[in-house]
């Protein structure tokens, strides 16, 4: 399920995820946004937390507008 507090409003459960992932064939390829993200790993965080890491940094800048930045 989602997660829908303030706090953790983009979060989604693994076992949701792997629901949504399931109607898919297991050869099927996976984009992030319009091909502008490219993965890199899964990585714990915490406890209970996975964090999907991409070879870009996605960050808000001081107008609070997102930014992706290449890495060189």
């Amino acid at each position: 399920m989602l997660c829908m507090d303030d706090s953790k409003k983009r979060l989604i459960t693994v076992g949701d995820l792997k629901e949504r992932l399931a109607a898919f064939p297991d050869d099927c390829l996976i984009s992030f946004g319009h091909d502008d993200l490219a993965f890199y790993r899964l990585k714990m965080r915490g406890e209970n937390l996975v964090q999907v890491e991409f070879d870009q940094t996605v960050r808000r800048d001081e107008k609070g507008v997102l930014r992706i930045d290449e890495h060189a």
